[in-house]
């Protein structure tokens, strides 16, 4: 890397000095000044317009006192929250209860295929939430189908195997040396790893208690599928509140609410997370033995397959229980009675196209917002860029989309039939996952390359081009793959904002999962198999891209 940086700043010194002689530093602190400014009022006009503008709406109509007095006073929106809550908390536990074991033999083992089948346990969590919705409708039976059961299954199903990766990497760096003194002192592995191995892992069981916390308190997709009549997250009350019983005040004071919640919790474990450190240093511990090797590999793996091999199952058999293709050839047929206008195979392009507008879109802010973080002179700029970056992870993508659908719907923001508006949302949902993939890449560039080469007279584009990019250009790709990933799968926002005749892929295959009928549930199956197929692909290349660093 550091070799790459010094050939990429000779090549720049090199033209700067056959073109024009050195530019003194007063000129060049003076025309990197307002560059920087633009990048950062850039980043803050859009956040500003498309995260800040929505939420005020929502503040302005879920703060009144009939939209909260109506809500607080709601029995089944009472048992929609007390089921949202302890959804979350038993789902998350449920997640810690297996990752935790499995992370520690991974972190003990070394054996041939191991870093693939981390990375195809981790593979679910980047897959849209109605692809594991149907995935599930798939798999459980009858009366398993739909409730509580089955929710919890898909988020285990979702969130096991990023938690396992994550927990794996954070043992592998432990400082094992304590551990050893209380197995040589007479402890058990089981005492040993309950006293010492967990304490210094207790940051990173926060860090993926939260995300998962998060994640499936803001459950929407999967609920929305696996739920049924009787089971909803406040994410689902909020879309049937303000598209179904039309009272928006109900669905903007319920989506105050929950950011409320959310936010306190995030606040919580970040607090807890600054208040722990992790022990690291060596890590010499014995080997896990073969058969636990052998034992949770086979679990990590069989959670994320079978899933998807029920999926698969159904998106081939027929009708009359043959397998083929038939349901794939159905795609390209409008059915009667499937909730769409035209094929469902339209949705196809419809969702590309979309996703591939957002992802410029996040890239471009993303990369701005990042280069200000790092550039900027003032710390508290700098912190500012960083916390605009990262503020869509604090709301669920439901309430964005209300907030965006009360914003602009009337003046001076009269943009609800706007093409632009969907991929502008999309985009916001991915500018967090753009910003920290550039942005850790563009804080290792030391501001010295660049400002060498302008100092020997290079343009501020070809220094930036030549360094800055030249570092971070595997990022900036892992980032576009993530980026439009997310805006491929991405339903909770798109469900406000998609138009009846041009639904995206998860909107159609929520759309066909929810009719009845042995043609619409493998059209539903099908396509919910072509989009977790493109979403993986999308998210192989992006981990290709990084490994390629």
């Amino acid at each position: 890397m550091r070799d790459a940086v010094t050939d990429a700043v000779r090549g720049a010194v090199r033209g700067a000095v056959s073109r024009r002689g050195p530019r003194p530093p007063e000129a060049r602190t003076r025309r990197a000044l307002p560059r920087i400014a633009v990048l950062q009022y850039g980043g803050m006009a859009f956040v500003s317009l498309f995260v800040f503008w929505p939420f005020a709406r929502l503040l302005v109509d879920g703060l009144s006192a009939t939209a909260l007095g109506d809500i607080i006073s709601n029995a089944r929106i009472r048992r929609i929250a007390w089921f949202t809550v302890w959804q979350a908390a038993l789902s998350t536990a449920a997640v810690l209860t297996l990752a935790l074991p499995l992370s520690a033999v991974l972190s003990r083992s070394r054996f041939r295929g191991r870093r693939a089948a981390l990375l195809f346990a981790a593979a679910p969590f980047t897959l849209p939430t109605v692809v594991v919705g149907t995935a599930f409708l798939a798999t459980l039976p009858g009366n398993l189908r739909q409730g509580w059961f089955a929710i919890v299954c898909a988020h285990i199903f979702f969130n096991l195997g990023m938690a396992v990766r994550v927990l794996t990497t954070a043992s592998e760096g432990l400082d094992s040396s304590a551990w050893e003194a209380a197995r040589t002192l007479g402890a058990s592995s089981w005492a040993a790893w309950r006293t010492v191995t967990f304490r210094q892992l207790r940051p990173s069981v926060l860090a993926v208690a939260s995300i998962v916390g998060t994640l499936t308190l803001t459950s929407f997709g999967t609920v929305l599928l696996l739920g049924g009549p009787s089971y909803a997250t406040v994410d689902v009350e909020i879309y049937r509140q303000a598209l179904q019983v039309l009272r928006l005040d109900r669905a903007a004071a319920l989506s105050v609410l929950q950011f409320a919640v959310v936010g306190a919790v995030l606040l919580w474990t970040l607090r807890r997370e600054s208040n722990s450190k992790a022990a690291r240093g060596r890590n010499r511990r014995v080997p896990a033995p073969r058969r636990a090797q052998v034992a949770a590999t086979l679990v990590l793996v069989g959670v994320v397959l079978i899933p998807l091999v029920a999926l698969a199952r159904r998106a081939l058999r027929h009708a009359d229980g043959t397998f083929g293709f038939d349901n794939f050839r159905a795609l390209a047929r409008v059915t009667r009675g499937s909730g769409l206008v035209g094929t469902p195979i339209a949705s196809l392009a419809v969702s590309l196209r979309t996703a591939s507008a957002a992802t410029a879109i996040a890239v471009a802010v993303g990369a701005a917002v990042a280069i200000a973080a790092t550039r900027s002179r003032s710390l508290a700029a700098r912190r500012v860029m960083h916390a605009l970056g990262t503020l869509p992870l604090a709301t669920s993508a439901v309430a964005l989309g209300l907030g965006v659908l009360l914003g602009f719907s009337s003046e001076p923001f009269a943009w609800r039939r706007s093409a632009f508006l969907l991929p502008c949302v999309q985009a916001v949902v991915c500018l967090p996952f753009v910003v920290r993939t550039i942005l850790p890449a563009l804080s290792e560039v030391p501001p010295a390359l660049s400002e060498a080469a302008e100092t020997l007279g290079d343009s501020p584009w070809r220094a930036w081009w030549s360094v800055d990019f030249a570092v971070a250009r595997h990022s900036i790709g892992v980032a576009i793959g993530l980026a439009f990933t997310v805006a491929l799968g991405e339903f909770g926002a798109s469900s406000f904002l998609a138009r009846p005749q041009t639904p995206t892929m998860p909107i159609a295959i929520a759309r066909l999962s929810g009719r009845p009928g042995q043609v619409v549930q493998g059209q539903a199956s099908a396509l919910a198999l072509v989009l977790g197929v493109l979403t993986m692909f999308c998210v192989g290349l992006a981990e290709r891209t990084r490994g390629s660093q």
